[in-house]
């Protein structure tokens, strides 16, 4: 995947990602988010988002999936 690039904020709950041995679940600081849509760009080997509202999120704190596949 190449950076930067459009993304989605989703939701993980009732979905099968596992995360080493635990099921994933959805970060509460993300949930108001879910569904917006931003820019995902590297960072120092972080990925921080930058949604459209102009709120911040970084990758480790939320989930989220490309919407522009390059």
């Amino acid at each position: 995947m190449k950076y930067p690039i459009r993304c989605e904020i989703i939701d993980v709950v009732g979905h099968n990602y596992r995360v080493g041995p635990f099921l994933a679940d959805t970060p509460e600081k993300s949930k108001p988010h879910i569904g917006k849509q931003g820019i995902a760009e590297k960072i120092n080997g972080d990925v921080k988002i930058t949604l459209d509202d102009g709120n911040i999120l970084y990758g480790w704190g939320c989930w989220w999936k490309p919407t522009d596949y390059r």
